[in-house]
């Protein structure tokens, strides 16, 4: 494709998500976030460093979780439990490092904030509340910032990955492939996620979407309808051309597009 540099594809499911990743070091928040409660009165007395509040390291972790939270217990003859850590009760830092708060929160209270929640909080510091706000914008206000990455569904896990895309600065121009973006979504959500997707294509990237939704199908510039059946009984070109140009068509796209339209 003429002028892309770069090929993003942004899967339900797939590569570039840790085990260990959380909402917050996802999308870009923990390396702000640490440095922030470094700044802090008690942090500054005691000598910490934003690495004091990393999960990855040893010191200001819960050394009995590793930082997790949450430990497995093996049983004999049955599939492994997963339980709070009896020493941090899931809050995934040791007591010392708990007692730096920024505004009477420690980090782990920050974790245990919604996106939108957050928000509030950080309005006045841009590189935290720009990100709090795309989350919300791509409807993810209600996830909390440590929330363990195996509770989010891959809707969500892929709308993570747009905000992270999104906050980035700088970068080349970019093709981005999505996969059902809209899967699962509430027709309000569809509707911030299509200004969402607007952005990255006014920023001068271009988008490909697989998709069944109406409304986004309809806000496409272009669409490309295979068939006639699926699986095995598709696969062939149908149609391609503007949504009003598809929905005087005849083909099961074309119909579907022309209802209200």
């Amino acid at each position: 494709v003429k002028g892309i540099q770069r090929l993003q594809r942004i899967e339900q499911r797939g590569p570039g998500v840790n085990t260990r990743s959380l909402p917050c070091t996802f999308v870009g928040l923990m390396t702000p976030l640490r440095k922030l409660f470094a700044e802090t009165r008690l942090a500054k007395a005691r000598g910490y460093s934003p690495g004091r509040f990393s999960l990855n390291k040893r010191g200001g972790r819960c050394e009995a979780c590793e930082g997790l939270g949450q430990i497995r217990i093996q049983l004999d003859f049955m599939p492994d439990v997963v339980a709070p850590c009896h020493v941090c009760e899931g809050r995934r830092y040791n007591f010392e490092t708990l007692q730096a708060t920024w505004k009477g929160r420690s980090i782990a209270d920050v974790f245990a904030l919604s996106a939108e929640e957050a928000l509030e909080l950080f309005q006045a510091h841009p590189e935290i509340g720009d990100r709090l706000r795309l989350m919300t914008e791509l409807g993810l206000d209600y996830l909390q910032l440590g929330q363990p990455f195996s509770t989010l569904s891959g809707g969500e896990l892929q709308r993570l990955k747009l905000v992270a895309e999104l906050a980035k600065t700088s970068q080349l121009p970019t093709l981005y492939v999505l996969d059902e973006p809209s899967r699962g979504l509430h027709p309000y959500d569809v509707a911030k996620l299509i200004r969402i997707l607007q952005r990255l294509v006014d920023a001068g990237h271009s988008v490909w979407v697989i998709e069944h939704n109406r409304d986004l199908l309809l806000s496409c510039d272009w669409l490309v309808e295979l068939g006639p059946e699926g699986g095995p009984s598709g696969g062939e070109l149908i149609f391609e051309g503007r949504p009003t140009e598809i929905a005087r068509g005849t083909t099961a796209t074309g119909k579907a597009l022309a209802i209200e339209s």
